[in-house]
């Protein structure tokens, strides 16, 4: 059974949209490797956010996606986001949200919104990889001042 929407069926409204005019004048890569990276150094070592999805290659501002790794011992210091998710590739997270600690491991995600404060901290002896979605964009701006370089 197709569920409805203000009288239109999901998926009908999903054609709509992707018949619609935005969405043909948008351009965008249907493919990438990502667009840029970007580097920290820690007392622990470096670690790298390496940018999947933003409005360079998504033609529009939006979500975000970025994939990090965390050094060993890495324990970054609290920080706000509007709303991030994050799901654990490799290694093991301590995803810290106002205090209380979660360990999220292989497969598992880790969800935050404001006005929650977060920390994330590696408990892993090999670091952390995690993808980070960050539905609502207008994240990626904040990682200026780091060191990037282009995708090759």
């Amino acid at each position: 059974m197709l569920r409805l929407v203000s009288g239109y069926c999901v998926l009908c409204v999903a054609c709509f949209l992707c018949t619609n005019t935005y969405a043909e004048e948008a351009t965008y890569e249907r493919a990438s490797k990502g667009t840029r990276q970007f580097q920290w150094d820690s007392e622990t070592g470096p670690g790298w956010i390496k940018v999947l999805v933003e409005e360079a290659n998504l033609g529009m501002s939006g979500a975000e996606v970025i994939e990090v790794y965390f050094p060993p011992d890495y324990e970054g210091d609290a920080h706000f986001h509007e709303f991030e998710i994050l799901y654990v590739i490799e290694g093991k997270l301590g995803h810290i949200v106002d205090g209380e600690m979660h360990v999220l491991t292989p497969g598992m995600v880790g969800i935050v919104k404001y006005p929650q404060e977060v920390v994330h901290k590696t408990l892993s002896e090999d670091g952390v990889r995690v993808l980070v979605i960050w539905p609502l964009g207008n994240e990626v701006k904040g990682l200026q001042g780091m060191t990037e370089s282009p995708i090759e």
